[in-house]
């Protein structure tokens, strides 16, 4: 290869650098060293169609690096002063100080969508009795304390067998139990006979949550969500760190409030 190829070679390679195609590149290296050039003369020296070579000389005079002029009735080409390859510059801070105001307004957002694919809550769907049995069954594998919040009058009225199992299977396994049940006359007897005590513990909502229909489980990093309502059994088991330490921070804070 020659020291003149390689000399163009640089010259188009920093002219790209800079903002130009490579088309627009040989061209305007060309216009450099040619002046009064028109398309004949383009075709001849360039490989390129006739109708590429209108394509880039458009792309040059937009970008403010050649101008046209007449000559006996012909149109002719000149390159405008390198100095001009500032102006593209210039126009790119532009463009990447707009680019960057976007993305500082949409960060927080894309940040968000990231964090959710990194660590994304594991959220288990049930309906009808099959989700309360899961998340009773799925609360005692830790064998470590369960908060729970629940209307007894409410749990018992149609799944009085199911409660009835988990609680002789917590008792004797020895998981202790802090409970937070509406306060009625039927919740307070019932409690009584399981013996709270060293495994299980009770306090009281006022009774004006008496139409609670939610049966709550926090256990292990993990929030089971259980709406009781008849007919509308459903059930969320929702296993993520930062959701199950919110409930039970809640759980504590209602703890320390209610009464015995």
């Amino acid at each position: 290869m020659s020291k003149s190829n390689k000399k163009v070679n640089t010259t188009q390679k920093t002219l790209v650098s800079l903002g130009l195609s490579k088309n627009e590149a040989m061209v305007y290296e060309f216009l450099l060293k040619n002046a009064n050039t028109n398309i004949k003369i383009l075709q001849k020296n360039i490989d390129l169609s006739r109708t590429l070579l209108y394509y880039v000389l458009d792309g040059l005079n937009e970008k403010g690096l050649l101008k046209k002029s007449k000559d006996s009735g012909k149109t002719v080409y000149n390159s405008l002063p390198p100095d001009n390859l500032k102006n593209l510059l210039k126009v790119e801070e532009t463009e990447v100080l707009a680019k960057k105001k976007i993305l500082n307004s949409n960060l927080f957002d894309l940040q968000s969508l990231y964090r959710l694919g990194q660590d994304k809550p594991n959220v288990r769907f049930f309906e009808g009795k099959k989700g309360l049995k899961e998340a009773l069954d799925d609360s005692l594998k830790p064998r470590k304390k369960i908060l729970s919040i629940v209307n007894k009058d409410v749990l018992d009225k149609n799944f009085s067998e199911l409660v009835n199992k988990f609680t002789k299977v917590r008792l004797k396994q020895g998981i202790k139990m802090d409970l937070l049940s509406v306060d009625t006359p039927f919740a307070r007897k019932s409690y009584k006979k399981i013996k709270p005590g060293e495994f299980t513990k009770v306090k009281f909502l006022p009774e004006r949550f008496k139409d609670l229909f939610l049966f709550l489980l926090i256990y292990e990093d993990k929030v089971g969500i259980l709406s009781l309502r008849e007919g509308k059994l459903v059930t969320f088991i929702i296993e993520d760190r930062e959701v199950y330490t919110f409930y039970k921070q809640l759980f504590g804070f209602i703890w320390e409030h209610s009464s015995k």
